[in-house]
């Protein structure tokens, strides 16, 4: 298993980026890695997402959800031809500082056969994709208010 990772510590509330995780409606307004995701948050089940990698376009995948614990775990994976073949699963770890500051951990982890070319070739486009979603966390999760993106 290849995994990437990256963390961030925001000056933020752990509620408020459970909250900006969680609502795939808020995606496209804020998300540069995912920029579109539907369907139920529920473990066991199948979502749509759209992945933006730098420099490449958008493909669509249809992970299934592993893990949603409130305000410290958020995983999925999916699975390209088999799970034999290649598998990504992508994480986001929440571990809360104080009440009004927490650090986030994002996991990509490639299993299957294809895994250690995979992650040869896209370490770069995707520990990147992985960091301006840092970046963006960190502009629109210290904003203030989430639902104000809804206004």
């Amino acid at each position: 298993m290849a995994e990437l990772t990256t963390e961030i510590t925001l000056e933020a509330p752990v509620e408020r980026i459970w909250q900006l995780l969680t609502d795939f409606g808020l995606y496209p307004e804020w998300n540069p890695l995912f920029i579109k995701a539907t369907g139920p948050i529920n473990p066991g089940e199948r979502f749509d997402l759209v992945v933006k990698l730098p420099g490449m376009d958008p493909f669509p995948i249809k992970p299934v959800l592993q893990e949603a614990e409130p305000k410290l775990r958020l995983c999925w994976k999916s699975s390209m031809i088999s799970s034999v073949v290649l598998s990504w699963t992508f994480c986001y770890e929440l571990q809360s500082l104080s009440p009004e500051r927490l650090r986030i951990t994002q996991r990509s982890s490639f299993q299957g056969l294809l895994a250690p070319l995979f992650t040869f070739a896209m370490k770069k486009p995707v520990t990147d994709g992985m960091n301006s979603l840092n970046d963006a966390l960190k502009r629109w999760g210290e904003k203030g208010n989430v639902s104000c993106m809804k206004c």
